[in-house]
């Protein structure tokens, strides 16, 4: 039996209504979903006062008075969002306060008063990248003129700029451009501190023996070479040393009392004599024989016999001796 014709397009015009209202729907939904999503993603709209605006990333704020049916904080690379004489959009700004010329070549011997000859200078730049400031090359010694004087007057300058001012956008990348350039037969002083005691003994050792090559290495960078030594005791303490008084001043006979630190070499171009005076030094040997004695007073005395006593004795004299 056949359905009737009214019927049948009746049912038609139910579906197709039905799909278009589920249609509808979904398109509803997902425009709500899209501008959601935006409103997640700008961080821009929900910024009320121009104070917050501008401290957010890639934010611009607009200062248009009639400006009442979009959010002011807008993201700035919207284009005729807000017109340009009422938009608020600050840079970074750089500028160099103080920027002189690198010392090149002999200059830096004459600068530095030491009367040396050089051949060259070795120049290296950092990394470089691009960003959204604006540059003002000027300050106290922004000229070549300044720069030129700079140098004549006696400094060495390895590094420029010497002194940038900045104002920076939060969170916003900027770079900053350095050029270095080391001066040949630059001053450089090389003092050595050292801890003397016995638990140093072979780093002692190989300091002695590399002092003529360490001496010899400086003199192919710069013939401007100082070199010192000192050396400390870590700690004057027990159990270190004895605290006694009497031994503090003078530990046994013949010995030197302890002590926090103490200039053996002043700085000087003679490095030799470094190797010399190092070697000459035994106080690593009286401090160790000051540790020995200090057990055996506090607690080998308590415990050991008389025989135990003899071999820890023997054993310090043999040290002295060795």
């Amino acid at each position: 039996m056949l359905a009737h014709p009214c019927r049948l397009s009746a049912a038609k015009r139910l579906v197709a209504l039905l799909f278009a209202t589920i249609f509808a729907c979904s398109s509803i939904l997902s425009i709500e979903a899209q501008f959601s999503g935006k409103l997640i993603q700008d961080p821009c709209v929900n910024k009320a006062s121009c104070h917050d605006c501008i401290q957010t990333q890639n934010c611009a704020w607009c200062m248009q008075p009639d400006f009442v049916d979009l959010p002011r904080c807008f993201k700035n690379s919207i284009p005729n969002y807000c017109a340009e004489e009422f938009t608020w959009n600050p840079h970074t700004e750089q500028k160099f306060t103080i920027n002189r010329e690198l010392t090149r070549g002999g200059n830096a011997s004459a600068a530095a008063g030491y009367g040396y000859g050089y051949s060259g200078s070795y120049e290296g730049s950092s990394y470089s990248s691009s960003s959204s400031s604006s540059s003002s090359y000027a300050g106290a010694y922004g000229s070549a003129a300044a720069a030129g004087a700079a140098a004549s007057s006696g400094e060495i300058v390895q590094i420029s700029p010497q002194r940038v001012s900045l104002k920076l956008r939060i969170n916003q990348l900027h770079s900053l451009n350095m050029r270095y350039s080391q001066a040949v037969d630059y001053p450089v002083d090389l003092y050595y501190l050292m801890d003397l005691s016995k638990s140093m003994e072979d780093d002692k050792d190989k300091l002695s023996a590399l002092g003529d090559k360490l001496s010899e290495t400086m003199r192919n960078i710069t013939s401007n070479f100082r070199l010192g030594f000192g050396s400390f005791v870590d700690k004057v303490l027990m159990p270190y040393v004895s605290t006694i008084p009497k031994k503090l001043e003078r530990p046994c006979e013949g010995c030197e009392a302890p002590y926090g630190y103490r200039n053996h070499m002043p700085l000087s171009t003679n490095t030799s004599t470094f190797t010399v005076r190092r070697n000459a030094l035994e106080l690593f040997r009286i401090l160790f024989v000051l540790i020995l004695l200090d057990l055996l007073s506090f607690s080998l005395l308590a415990y050991c016999t008389s025989a135990c006593i003899s071999f820890f004795l023997s054993c310090v004299c043999m040290y002295i001796r060795g």
